[in-house]
């Protein structure tokens, strides 16, 4: 009865830890891509949820603490492959950033221009 009432136990708490990973996936996500790449979020969505029923059916089916490291291995993983995609995505937004500040510097060169031309007739 005590390994029934602390395997519930680590079940609600993983449980939990899955709630909080989908809520912050959603909110990472969705406001990232809602034109351009909405399938890839629904992919990422679809692949994390599967990710979490397949660790939920590994810990029914063995009720060891090696699971639980096992677990928390998953959880570190799911993190780190989410912040990589976070990390991807605004460096196209970056490259355009600099795109605009090199024409800036043009343009910045044809008033240098101007103001010689300025000087010479004056």
């Amino acid at each position: 009865m005590m390994v029934m009432i602390t395997h519930l136990l680590l079940m609600t708490l993983v449980l939990l830890l899955v709630m909080m990973m989908t809520s912050s996936t959603l909110l990472m996500i969705i406001p990232t891509t809602l034109d351009d790449d909405a399938p890839s979020a629904l992919v990422m969505m679809m692949m994390t949820m599967m990710m979490m029923v397949m660790i939920l059916i590994l810990m029914m089916m063995m009720m060891m603490m090696m699971m639980m490291v096992v677990v928390m291995m998953m959880m570190m993983m799911m993190m780190m492959m989410m912040m990589v995609d976070g990390g991807d995505e605004p460096l196209p937004d970056s490259d355009d950033n600099d795109d605009d500040d090199d024409d800036d510097d043009d343009d910045d060169d044809d008033d240098d221009d101007d103001d010689d031309d300025d000087d010479d007739e004056g």
